[in-house]
C-alpha cells in the first residue's frame, strides 16, 4: 500500500488481489475518514438493586465516566438493564442520564417500561449517540423509578428471586 507525502495510506491498482472484486480507488483512498473508536468504558452489574421511589434514582454500580478527547466527538451509549416490579398493577421504568439530570434516552414521562399484572420481568435496552460537546470528564448513569411508591419496588437484576445481570457501555467515537 502506498502513502501520500503526509503519510496517509491509499490503495493503488497493484494493491488489489486477483480474484476479488475491485474496490473503487476513490473510495479506498478516503477510507481513513471513517469514524474511529477512541475509547470504551464498560461495567457489568451482577448484584441486585431495589427502589420504591416514584422519582428516578441512580442505580448503584451502573455509572460510568468518560473524558472525550475532542468536544466534537460523539459518545455511543449502550445499556441493557434487567428490570422488574415487585407487585401487580404497577409499572417500573429506566433511563440514561448525562451529568446530574440531562436525559439521554429512556423514559421522560409516565411509567411503563415494565407493565405489571403480577410480577413482571423484562429488560430496558438503550442505544444512543450523544454529543456532550466537552473535553471534561462526563458521567453517564442508569436511573430507575417505580409507580407504586412504597407499596412496590422497581428491581434491577432480581427476576422473581433469580439474580440476573445488567450491562452499561459508553464508547467515544471520533467525529
Amino acid at each position: 500500500m502506498a502513502t501520500t507525502a503526509a503519510g496517509t495510506p491509499y490503495v493503488e491498482a497493484s494493491d488489489l488481489v486477483a480474484g476479488y472484486p475491485a474496490v473503487s480507488l476513490a473510495l479506498a483512498n478516503h477510507i481513513d475518514t471513517i469514524a474511529k473508536v477512541l475509547q470504551v468504558v464498560s461495567v457489568t452489574k451482577i448484584n441486585s438493586f431495589s427502589s420504591s421511589s416514584a422519582s428516578f434514582v441512580d442505580v448503584t454500580d451502573l455509572s460510568l465516566t468518560i473524558t472525550p478527547a475532542s468536544s466534537s466527538n460523539k459518545i455511543l451509549v449502550l445499556a441493557m438493564v434487567s428490570i422488574s416490579n415487585a407487585l401487580g398493577n404497577y409499572n417500573s421504568g429506566a433511563r440514561v442520564i448525562r451529568g446530574a439530570s440531562t436525559v439521554i434516552t429512556g423514559q421522560t414521562g409516565g411509567f411503563g417500561d415494565i407493565n405489571n399484572s403480577g410480577e413482571r420481568n423484562g429488560a430496558s435496552v438503550f442505544m444512543h449517540f450523544d454529543s456532550p460537546a466537552t473535553t471534561s470528564a462526563t458521567t453517564y448513569k442508569i436511573q430507575v423509578r417505580n409507580e407504586g411508591g412504597s407499596t412496590s419496588a422497581a428491581k434491577v437484576n432480581d427476576m422473581g428471586g433469580n439474580i440476573t445481570t445488567s450491562s452499561f457501555t459508553v464508547i467515544e467515537v471520533a467525529a
